[in-house]
């Protein structure tokens, strides 16, 4: 059993994927990607999914069966989404931080500008948007507050997703602690 728990799944952002080589030569890592891949909208994709989920909590009639079974294949959307997101996430956030001690000129996917000093040095790959939860400026103290309040960034959204404010809406997100 491989330790990332993706050997037996199976689906179109996996098989667009599951070509990415990382390869060590001279201690460069670099990326090779043997097929196109096109940019996934997770978030527009993710905003559909719980809008649905939304409105089909204001049907009166929850024991209708077309209702239950509109309700399961919404989950199971969901579920699915979320699984190829973490996957995405993982495989590229291992990349991004093989590379972290690189030069900028040498790194598989550069670092961009968008504003902000406290999320470190970000990056934006296969339309997810990842940061570095460390201390690059002194603003928290340590890089292990910072990775705290990275963590607390995640917890707060999750609970924020469980006030049930229908005109607030939330992006996916997710840690990666890669040693």
């Amino acid at each position: 059993m491989s330790d990332h728990g993706y050997e037996n799944y199976s689906g179109s952002y996996y098989d667009a994927i599951k070509n990415l080589k990382v390869l060590s030569i001279d201690g460069v890592v670099e990326k090779a990607l043997q097929q196109d891949s096109t940019v996934r909208d997770w978030n527009e994709e993710f905003q559909s999914i719980t809008s649905t989920l939304l409105n089909l909590q204001n049907y009166d009639s929850l024991s209708d069966i077309s209702v239950q079974e509109q309700n399961l294949n919404t989950y199971n959307s969901l579920s699915s989404l979320a699984h190829d997101f973490l996957f995405v996430a993982k495989t590229y956030g291992k990349i991004l931080i093989l590379e972290r001690s690189l030069p900028d000129i040498k790194k598989t996917i550069r670092p961009i500008q968008i504003g902000g000093t406290a999320g470190g040095e970000k990056y934006i790959t296969q339309g997810i948007l990842f940061k570095f939860a460390v201390d690059e400026y002194g603003i928290y103290g340590s890089d292990e507050y910072s990775q705290k309040a990275a963590a607390h960034d995640l917890k707060g959204l999750f609970f924020f997703c469980y006030c049930d404010l229908r005109d607030l809406h939330f992006p996916l997100m997710t840690l990666i602690d890669y040693r």
